[in-house]
């Protein structure tokens, strides 16, 4: 899949420059944590999503999945005396630790920490590859995954759009992780749109 980053994705590359412009998603799974099983499940959700390969060139604002194998091994965490504080530190060093700026990139970590007969997984993406509504259909299928459920479809509404849609709706200005964007990211673009007319106009 190939596509064009629209202007609020620009944007967070620009940010990034200066910090880096992460998210932390954090769900509990209530099953004994197999760390071979949830690796397994990852890897087919993420091949099934159409989210491997991704390359970035920055420069010209364009994008690429192009398949293969996942490539984001889940990192398990020692729970410790508090598991809660382990993972609030993990999400603290993720939100602050870069990604890949330029190239072939792996937008996603995953974590794991072991609650005796559950456990937490965190991810943590590169946030111009997706808003928040798209991470939860990713997580959400790893976790139906993981309860013994099949892989959704490619062709699900969400992440696994089929690839012409994608293709189309990435013109338009849409997630390099989905094409559906929420209302509140909508509404981010047509303000980072209006200031930039605002600019534009100062110069002349």
């Amino acid at each position: 899949m190939k596509g064009r980053l629209n202007l609020f994705q620009a944007s967070m590359l620009r940010w990034r420059d200066l910090h880096p412009y992460n998210a932390v998603h954090v769900v509990r799974i209530g099953r004994g944590l197999s760390l071979p099983e949830l690796q397994r499940c990852v890897d087919e959700v993420l091949v099934r999503f159409g989210l491997t390969g991704l390359v970035l060139d920055a420069a010209r604002r364009r994008f690429e999945y192009r398949g293969g194998d996942a490539r984001a091994p889940v990192r398990l965490l020692a729970p410790g005396p508090d598991p809660a504080e382990t993972v609030r530190a993990e999400i603290e060093a993720q939100l602050n630790a870069p990604f890949v700026r330029d190239g072939a990139i792996d937008p996603f970590r995953f974590f794991a920490v072991d609650r005796d007969g559950s456990f937490d997984l965190g991810l943590a993406y590169d946030h111009f590859i997706a808003a928040g509504d798209s991470i939860v259909v990713l997580l959400k299928a790893i976790t139906d995954r993981y309860a013994g459920g099949s892989v959704p479809p490619a062709g699900l509404k969400g992440l696994g759009q089929a690839k012409e849609e994608e293709e189309e709706r990435s013109q338009e200005g849409g997630e390099v992780c989905a094409p559906v964007l929420s209302q509140r990211v909508r509404q981010q673009q047509a303000a980072v749109r209006k200031l930039v007319r605002a600019q534009q106009e100062l110069q002349e």
